[in-house]
């Protein structure tokens, strides 16, 4: 999971500066899996979002994960999933500033 995290903090150019990236979701969606059990709607969110984030790592994905990233989200799941990106920003206390994090931000900018 750790190998990952940082794949999904970039968020496309579509979406708002206010909101979390795929991994990130994944993350708070597995922990509170374990805390109790999760809806359905969140339960397709978390498929989908961990089959977009392996169709980035590797060239195959199992059938289960095919059909899960092909069969996308309801305009309702997206909802809850826009929300939630901007719900864990918030919690988070906005952007994560770090000098690291800033110069990798510049250098691709610049790139």
């Amino acid at each position: 999971m750790l190998g990952i995290a940082g794949m999904g903090r970039a968020m496309p150019e579509s979406k708002p500066k206010d909101m979390v990236g795929d991994s990130e979701v994944v993350a708070y969606l597995f922990t509170a899996s374990l805390r109790a059990p999760l809806s359905s709607e969140m339960v397709n969110i978390y498929v989908y979002l961990t089959a977009q984030l392996m169709a980035r790592r590797t060239k195959e994905l199992s059938p289960d994960f095919q059909q899960a990233v092909s069969r996308g989200l309801t305009e309702w799941e997206q909802k809850l999933l826009d929300d939630l990106r901007r719900d864990i920003y918030d919690k988070r206390g906005g952007e994560i500033r770090s000098p690291l994090l800033d110069m990798l931000k510049a250098f691709k900018r610049a790139a």
